[in-house]
């Protein structure tokens, strides 16, 4: 019962945020009458110091609708978070996944419970050092995926985790899916922005090190459920402090010859 309502009282300030008539929300939603008429009372007592301001009122002209003003709040979070970051993270829209999902899957897996984190692990260590990743790449890279993972494990009912390689762009993208709540957009900058940053909500001290680790982010997430593409430079982790493989090296010799 606690939870149901604490779902009930996220939902009206997620309707206050976005602009939303919450009185009529509430009536749509088909409830008992106790419940119903609780959070219609509870928006009148509060409406002031949660809302702001009536969730009706709107200064825009008639035709600005509530999509409008997300869309152009999105694009801005999008903008400003790519170019606070010198393009290393960059939110996209859900059917901007499939071109980071093209490639070669060169492993999968399911991720329902912890005992998944170390597999995912293990599988993309193995992946890696077959691709001839360096050791000092493979430690921080390998940090990367476990913070991935355990985000799913944290704040969703269940994911999956793939390493694609692209040989065309010569990048190994990282896709971690999940059917969680979502990233909440207000405190993404923060995340993305504030070293060590952290909410109940958030990756916290995890994105950091994502951010820290991954050459690029990529990021599409909605109520919905995200997607965390983290992007690996290949030959960057064959070459690591400049220290190319000797099988690399090979590779090279015999390409020019």
């Amino acid at each position: 019962m606690e939870s149901y309502v604490l779902y009930l009282s996220e939902l009206m300030l997620e309707w206050g945020e976005n602009g939303q008539d919450i009185q009529q929300e509430i009536k749509e939603l088909n409830e008992t009458a106790i419940f119903t008429n609780a959070m219609l009372k509870a928006y009148d007592i509060y409406k002031d110091e949660l809302f702001g301001r009536p969730a009706h009122s709107c200064s825009c002209q008639p035709k600005c609708n509530v999509r409008d003003i997300d869309e152009k709040k999105w694009e801005i979070y999008r903008d400003v978070m790519h170019a606070a970051t010198q393009g290393k993270f960059l939110l996209v829209k859900e059917e901007e996944v499939g071109r980071l999902e093209q490639g070669t899957i060169i492993c999968r897996a399911g991720i329902r419970s912890r005992s998944d984190i170390p597999k995912c692990r293990e599988l993309a260590k193995q992946a890696f050092e077959a691709l001839g990743v360096g050791p000092l790449a493979l430690v921080s890279w390998l940090l990367a995926v476990s913070e991935a993972v355990t985000n799913v494990i944290k704040h969703a009912e269940w994911g999956e985790m793939s390493l694609i390689q692209d040989k065309a762009s010569k990048e190994l993208r990282l896709i971690v899916k999940d059917q969680g709540p979502g990233f909440p957009m207000k405190e993404l900058p923060k995340m993305v922005l504030l070293s060590g940053y952290s909410t109940k909500k958030s990756l916290g001290q995890g994105f950091t090190l994502i951010m820290r680790i991954a050459q690029k982010v990529f990021l599409s997430t909605s109520s919905q459920g995200s997607v965390l593409v983290l992007v690996f430079y290949a030959e960057e982790g064959a070459n690591v402090n400049g220290l190319l493989k000797d099988d690399a090296k090979n590779d090279h010799r015999r390409q020019v010859d």
